[in-house]
């Protein structure tokens, strides 16, 4: 199969990343750079998107973790918005923690949601081990979802989980999440 990529798709790939840039005869930084490319790219394809995504993990800026919200809430494709999730997790951001505890609440799709889930385990926050119990705890929660969230939970390093996992295993209504 042949992709016929349009010529300022190709500039715009061809790009270095990581350096400052001239566009219209004016130098530009990098996130708007970033954002500039992701917009193009857009027109592109699911595959370049896919790959243009990826990258924005390596620019820990709000305008790559807005670009990456905006892709897990209106791109049409489950695989490019789980890229974005997964994206999101390496921004080195406060806002990106809560972002993900978002998309872990109420993401797009149970794909997307537990994607956002299982990259929770690797923060340990008051934040996140609340974010995961109050999914577990969720009566109408699907069973997927519960069992993803107290796998994840149970990799959270912090002293307080062991406290949540022995109520989960005492109280919870569910028999399955009990075990």
């Amino acid at each position: 199969v042949t992709v016929r990529i349009p010529v300022k798709v190709k500039v715009v790939l061809d790009v270095v990343p990581d350096a400052h840039h001239v566009r219209d005869g004016e130098v530009v930084d990098e996130a708007v750079d970033v954002e500039c490319r992701l917009e193009v790219l857009l027109h592109a394809g699911a595959r370049c998107i896919v790959q243009a995504v990826d990258e924005l993990d390596h620019y820990h800026s709000r305008e790559s973790l807005d670009i990456l919200l905006r892709t897990v809430r209106n791109d049409p494709s489950d695989a490019v918005k789980r890229e974005a999730v997964d994206s999101i997790s390496h921004i080195e951001l406060s806002a990106a923690e809560d972002a993900m505890i978002e998309i872990a609440k109420i993401g797009p799709s149970p794909s997307v949601r537990r994607d956002a889930i299982d990259e929770l385990n690797d923060i340990s926050s008051p934040k996140v081990i609340n974010c995961l119990v109050s999914i577990i705890n969720k009566k109408d929660e699907v069973y997927k979802i519960r069992l993803e969230a107290l796998e994840a939970l149970t990799d959270v390093e912090d002293v307080g989980v062991l406290d949540e996992l022995i109520r989960i295993a005492g109280t919870h209504t569910d028999p399955r999440i009990r075990q």
